[in-house]
């Protein structure tokens, strides 16, 4: 058997090493995974143990990072002969933490489709996210135990150093779906929901912040600063005051932000847990909370 050489480390090796993926590459690094997968379904086949050791980051020739999908060695033909499934009933192949429900034993007699290798990527993408499981368990049997039983704990919140987009944990938790009919259907519907969260977290990214112009209502003109004043500054130019007042309020909304994609996350995992008061509550405190003036300091 001869493999092609790839220079590069696997995604379980890079999350050792240096943590959860940012926000932005993972949406990249998944596309380029989903891509693969729709490749592998398109030819009649599926995975069935896509794991992060099973995927690999190189440099491509722009530097920019690129991932494959490796080990086929248990990939299988949906077309197969009936007489050699016995691997899809009673003999569980895979890893046990990446498996699907349905791999695990959920549906007795129940047989793999491509929905099996979306569900094991999306228990790859929430790592790569997080850097910690979807399930709090102590062996490989509990986690297994816990998906077949269990909601996946919400991104918002699973790791305290990580800041988890609300729109992209949601596209997670439907791959992650227990039924089969509740996850996207296809490769192509789950790239679809990842670059579009792409694309709004690009966006939000590049937003420009316009400055007031001296001479404008927004921004009136010191007094006798046109022409030079004593200290020089010109009718274009902000005083220390003006700066450092416009820096508070840019701050104080960016961090506004910050809290309220918290807060949209703590909701969602609240209604979904039928506790609707405490959603209720938590909606009534974070109201309150809207950025205001921020008084210039001296």
């Amino acid at each position: 058997m001869v493999w092609e050489h790839i220079e590069g480390e696997d995604v379980g090796t890079r999350l050792r090493s240096e943590g959860p993926f940012p926000p932005k590459l993972a949406p990249e690094l998944a596309t380029q995974a989903l891509r693969g997968l729709n490749a592998i379904h398109a030819a009649g086949m599926i995975h069935r143990d896509v794991s992060p050791d099973n995927l690999m980051i190189f440099a491509g020739q722009d530097e920019r990072p690129r991932l494959k999908i490796i080990d086929l060695g248990l990939a299988k033909n949906l077309e197969a002969d009936p007489d050699l499934e016995l691997s899809q009933d009673g003999m569980f192949m895979g890893k046990l933490l990446y498996c699907a429900p349905e791999q695990a034993g959920l549906h007795k007699g129940e047989t793999l489709d491509h929905r099996t290798d979306l569900y094991s990527f999306g228990l790859v993408l929430y790592e790569m996210l997080t850097g910690l499981a979807p399930w709090e368990a102590g062996t490989p049997q509990g986690a297994i135990f816990n998906r077949l039983s269990e909601d996946p704990l919400p991104l918002a919140g699973r790791n305290p150093e990580v800041e988890v987009p609300p729109q992209l944990e949601r596209v997670v938790l439907r791959a992650l779906a227990r039924e089969r009919e509740d996850r996207f259907p296809n490769a192509v519907a789950f790239i679809e929901a990842v670059q579009g969260v792409a694309r709004k977290l690009d966006r939000s990214a590049t937003q420009e912040v316009p400055l007031p112009r001296a001479g404008s209502p927004a921004s009136p003109a010191r007094s006798g600063a046109s022409g030079g004043g004593e200290d020089g500054r010109t009718a274009r130019e902000l005083s220390r005051a003006e700066k450092e007042d416009l820096l508070a309020r840019i701050e104080r909304a960016a961090r506004w932000v910050r809290e309220g994609s918290k807060t949209v996350g703590q909701v969602e995992a609240l209604l979904a847990g039928g506790n609707l008061d405490d959603a209720r509550a938590r909606v009534t405190t974070t109201s309150g909370t809207r950025p205001g003036r921020v008084s210039p300091r001296s």
